[in-house]
C-alpha cells in the first residue's frame, strides 16, 4: 500500500474452469497456488484495496459458475475476454454445441444486465460478472472520450497501439508489441532495444489496408489491431473482419439505445461505477 500499485492476477474461475488450461509444467492445474496467493496478500494486508483478477473465456467456460465464484469471493476482474488462439488451432475442439451453449448463456446474462440497468434502484454487487461482461462493451457509447480519437498523422485509424508504445518481453530476449501477437514480429531485443525500422514497416503494411478506413462509419469504434492482423508471414484484414465489427456494433447500439429510451440513466451507474473501480486498481486513467 506504501507505493500504491495495483496487482493483476490471472485466474479462469473456480478450480476445474482455471485448471482446464492453465497447466503447470508437470501436468497439474494451477488453481490451488494461484487462489492461496490471493487469500496471503489478503491476510498479509487487509487494507490492500487494488487487487484485481484477470479472466479468460472459451466456450466451455461456465459463465454462471463464474459470477457465482467471483461474488461469492469478492473478486474484482479488471480484464476479461475470449481466450486468444495464436498460431494455434485452439477453438477446433469445441463443438457447434458448445458454442450455442454458451451463446444462450450470454444472452441470458445481457438480459439481466439490461434489466439492472432500466431498473435503477436495482444494485450489482460491484464483483458480478455482469459489469466486465457487458459495461466494457457499452464504454465505448456510454463514455466515449474524445481524446481517444486522436491519433498520429501516421497511423490514423483503428484502435491499435504503435508498436513499442508498450513491449512484451519473451524469454529469448526478443522484444514483441504485446503478448498477444504471433511471434513472427518482434519489434527488437534486449541487447539492442528497439529496431524502429521494423516498427516503421510494420506501420507500413497495417496502412495499406487501414488506411482505407477513413470513410468507414464506425472507424471511431474499431478495435482491429496488429495482434488480430498478424498471421505466420505478413499483416493483413482477417477475412470478414468488417463485416462482423460492423454488425456487432449495430447490435450493440441499438440494445443501448433501447434501453436509454426507456431509463436515460440506465448506464450512470453501473458503467461509471465499474471504470471507475477498474481503473482504480489498475492505474489506467478514467474517462
Amino acid at each position: 500500500t506504501a507505493h500504491n500499485f495495483g496487482i493483476i492476477i490471472s485466474l479462469d474461475g473456480d478450480k476445474p474452469s482455471h485448471d482446464r488450461n492453465r497447466i503447470r509444467e508437470d501436468g497439474s492445474g494451477s488453481f490451488d497456488q494461484a487462489f492461496q496467493a490471493i487469500e496471503r496478500l489478503r491476510k498479509k494486508h487487509p487494507r490492500y484495496r487494488r487487487l484485481g483478477i484477470s479472466v479468460r473465456l472459451d466456450y466451455l467456460s461456465d459463465l454462471d459458475a463464474l459470477d457465482a465464484f467471483v461474488t461469492e469471493n469478492k473478486l474484482f476482474i479488471t480484464e476479461l475476454s475470449m481466450v486468444s488462439p495464436g498460431e494455434t488451432d485452439y477453438y477446433r475442439q469445441f463443438s457447434p454445441e458448445d458454442k450455442l451453449r454458451f451463446y444462450r448463456q450470454l444472452s441470458r446474462l445481457r438480459e439481466q444486465y439490461f434489466q439492472a440497468a432500466k431498473g435503477g434502484s436495482v444494485s450489482l454487487h460491484r464483483c458480478s460478472l455482469l459489469l466486465p461482461l457487458f459495461s466494457s462493451g457499452y464504454e465505448m457509447f456510454a463514455c466515449h472520450p474524445a481524446m481517444g480519437e486522436k491519433r498520429p498523422s501516421f497511423f490514423p485509424y483503428t484502435g491499435s497501439c504503435i508498436p513499442g508504445e508498450k513491449i512484451f518481453a519473451a524469454v529469448d530476449g526478443t522484444y514483441h508489441m504485446c503478448e498477444k501477437i504471433s511471434s513472427h514480429f518482434p519489434i527488437g531485443d534486449a541487447e539492442h532495444g528497439l529496431h524502429y525500422g521494423r516498427i516503421a514497416g510494420y506501420i507500413n503494411q497495417f496502412n495499406s489496408f487501414a488506411g482505407r478506413c477513413g470513410d468507414c462509419r464506425i472507424t471511431r469504434f474499431c478495435s482491429l489491431c496488429m495482434a488480430q492482423a498478424a498471421d505466420y508471414t505478413a499483416l493483413s484484414l482477417p477475412s470478414a473482419y468488417c463485416r462482423d465489427k460492423k454488425a456487432c456494433v449495430k447490435d450493440t447500439l441499438t440494445l443501448y439505445t433501447e434501453c436509454l429510451e426507456e431509463s436515460p440513466c440506465a448506464f450512470d451507474r453501473f458503467t461509471r461505477e465499474y471504470l471507475e473501480e477498474r481503473s482504480r486498481i489498475t492505474g489506467s486513467l478514467p474517462y
